[in-house]
């Protein structure tokens, strides 16, 4: 008992620092980026100008868009709290159909999707994402969703079981985040039933 109160302790505490808090930060200033894009984003953004007529304008010009710098500026605008203006840029990204997608694309606008249109359009995305893209980050940040409210307890252990179908139960995360369901629930069989299934799996708790 003694040791599932230490943990439950330690995963609260783990969960305060992840639910994160955003940083606003500011995005990229024209004082301080040397990056021509990122200069006319950020003057874009000042002017209230959408970026996706920014994008298209950059490439009429003849300029190339790398999406390393697409995934830089989808990042800082995420870290400024301009999330509209980050999904933005990623269904842009998306719509281009010329960059190659890695899952971290798509866990990056699942979250743009829940944060900015909520959480049934974040589901529908889910839905039409390929199988091949729905990586453990996918299914962890679905998961994510379900694991705030008791009124989506069923679709949460739904996710995490199909995550224990894929072999994707090799982390704390997924057992953190049932863990932060399950005991504000007082279930304690549940507790005790992921506690040993993360001992079976050799799984440190953090």
């Amino acid at each position: 008992m003694k040791h599932l109160m230490k943990f439950l302790v330690q995963l609260t505490r783990s969960l305060n620092t992840y639910s994160c808090v955003r940083h606003p930060g500011n995005l990229i200033s024209p004082l301080r980026s040397t990056n021509p894009l990122q200069l006319r984003i950020a003057t874009a953004l000042d002017q209230k100008k959408p970026i996706v007529q920014v994008l298209e304008q950059w490439q009429e010009q003849g300029n190339q868009v790398k999406p390393s710098d697409l995934r830089c500026m989808i990042k800082k605008l995420q870290d400024s709290d301009r999330f509209y203006h980050a999904l933005q840029t990623s269904e842009w990204m998306s719509s281009q159909q010329v960059y190659h997608l890695f899952p971290e694309d798509i866990t990056s606008r699942l979250q743009l999707m829940e944060t900015v249109l909520g959480l049934k359009e974040a589901e529908n995305f889910f839905e039409i994402i390929p199988e091949m893209l729905k990586d453990y980050s996918v299914y962890n940040t679905l998961l994510s969703f379900y694991t705030r409210s008791e009124e989506t307890l069923q679709k949460a252990e739904a996710t995490f079981e199909k995550m224990r179908e894929l072999g994707f139960l090799l982390k704390p995360s997924p057992y953190n985040l049932m863990l932060s369901l399950y005991s504000p629930l007082r279930n304690q069989d549940m507790v005790n039933q992921l506690l040993i299934e993360m001992e079976e799996n050799n799984v440190e708790p953090r």
